[in-house]
């Protein structure tokens, strides 16, 4: 027995190992894709209209975006549209908004597992932020930066993240079974594998007919 035979015996059970990461990968993100509702960004940015703003400023705008004055507006609006109704708990758990880093601007990003209402939801979020903002963060023109935008693709569920977890349970699994199945076992499952644990050169076999 020599390195390159442990080496090839290695090599054969890692490239099982991959083959069955794979499919684990394809398995558990085909079945992410077909049974976990999937769920649409819509993303706009407002830009306060001045070079001298403060980050205490742009923060409050931030928090103005999902506070109760722009949610309560929203809700009310959505209530007198004959295509969607939500009420102000559902409207504020899709709305968010972040400030972009060194900038002064506020994105404002709605999700949902309906498209249609994420933008719909988006577009009044911005119209009434832009009504109420002098009211409760007086002294700060906005103006829009850019119009609410659907994303190509979903956001949830990640499916790289979830091809990538069932590689890696994948892989997990076929370890498992490859250690009990060689080292567990009391039966001679291949020449190769007899010859490793026994570390002996094999100098022949005797091939034996099935009955």
């Amino acid at each position: 027995m020599t390195i390159f035979d442990v080496l090839r015996y290695t090599l054969s059970k890692l490239l099982k190992w991959i083959i069955v990461g794979l499919v684990f990968s394809l398995i558990i993100g085909g079945l992410a894709y077909l049974f976990i509702p999937k769920k649409y960004m819509v993303t706009s940015k407002v830009s306060i209209a001045s070079a001298n703003y403060t980050s205490t400023q742009t923060l409050s705008i931030q928090k103005l975006v999902s506070g109760r004055p722009v949610i309560e507006l929203v809700t009310d609006q959505l209530k007198n549209s004959s295509e969607f109704s939500s009420d102000a708990d559902e409207v504020a758990s899709i709305v968010g908004a972040s400030v972009e880093t060194g900038t002064q601007n506020v994105v404002i990003n709605t999700t949902s597992t309906n498209p249609r209402l994420a933008v719909k939801v988006n577009q009044l979020v911005l119209n009434n932020l832009l009504k109420v903002s002098g009211n409760y963060v007086p002294g700060v023109p906005l103006l829009i930066y850019s119009k609410p935008k659907l994303n190509a693709n979903f956001v949830y569920p990640n499916m790289k993240s979830e091809a990538l977890a069932g590689f890696i349970l994948g892989m997990v699994i076929a370890i498992l079974v490859s250690v009990k199945h060689d080292f567990f076992s009391q039966t001679v499952k291949s020449e190769m594998a007899l010859r490793i644990r026994l570390q002996l050169d094999s100098l022949g076999s005797v091939k034996l007919k099935k009955r």
